[in-house]
This record gives structure tokens, sequence and C-alpha cells, in this order.
């Protein structure tokens, strides 16, 4: 099944997205280029995973679950 994640920031972002699984492994990534809003697709994927947002600002971590 397909499923995304979407990223929304209210100041527009410059840096990298990384998602990963439980496990640890890189599931997906993607380049933020001076935007508020982007949409990762991490097919086949269902339950917790992990979100950094590495930016020029800071580096935060997120836990997701996908359903």
């Amino acid at each position: 099944s397909q499923g995304n994640i979407e990223i929304r920031s209210i100041s527009p972002l410059s840096g990298e997205v990384y998602i990963y699984n439980i496990s640890g492994q890189l599931i997906g990534n993607a380049e933020l280029k001076n935007q508020s809003s982007k949409t990762i697709s991490v097919a086949n994927t269902k339950g917790a995973v992990l979100v950094k947002i590495i930016s020029h600002e800071k580096t935060a971590t997120y836990k997701v679950i996908i359903i």
C-alpha cells in the first residue's frame, strides 16, 4: 500500500529529511529547498517510524505512526 508523510512548517525550511523504521533502517529521504511543506512517499510501511529533520537552524526527530 502507498503511504506518505507530509512535512509542514510555519516558515520555509532548507535541509534534509530522513525517515527510519523502528529498526533504524533508512526507508526514505528528501531535500527541503526553502519549502514550508513536502510530501515523502514511504510505500509498504506501517507502524512507527522516526522522522529526522536537519536544517541549518536545528535538528529535530519525531515519532510518527503510519496506519
